[in-house]
C-alpha cells in the first residue's frame, strides 16, 4: 500500500504479478479510480521481486523493492500509475542470499 499524506489523501494498493517467480506486471487499485488495473512490466525479462517477498518502499511517487535479474541484485521502482518502470544496480551488484551468514 502507498501514501503520500502531503501531496493526496488517496491511496494504493500493488500486487506484483509473478509466473514462476519472474515478475509479469502489477495490478494497482487506486481509491481514487477504485477499480484494479493490470500494468504489463517494463523492466525486462527474467526480474525476480518475489524472493522471500522482499519488503517495499514508496519514495518520491514509486513503489522502491529489491529483486534480482539473473545473479545481480537490483533496485526496482514503478510509479502508483504503472506509467513509469525504473531499476537499479545496487551498490556491490551481486546477488545476496538470504540465508548467507
Amino acid at each position: 500500500m502507498a501514501f503520500n499524506s502531503t501531496a493526496s489523501s488517496h491511496f494504493y494498493v500493488i500486487e506484483y504479478v509473478d509466473v514462476n517467480a519472474v515478475c509479469i506486471g502489477v495490478e494497482i487499485y487506486s481509491f481514487q479510480t477504485t477499480p484494479w488495473i493490470y500494468k504489463e512490466s517494463e523492466w525486462g525479462d527474467h526480474i525476480d521481486v518475489t524472493f522471500y517477498k522482499q519488503p517495499n518502499v514508496f519514495l518520491n511517487g514509486c513503489l522502491h523493492i529489491m529483486g534480482h535479474c539473473g545473479r545481480y541484485s537490483m533496485i526496482f521502482a514503478v510509479d502508483m500509475e504503472g506509467n513509469t518502470w525504473i531499476k537499479f544496480d545496487r551498490a556491490d551488484g551481486f546477488y545476496h542470499s538470504m540465508n548467507q551468514t
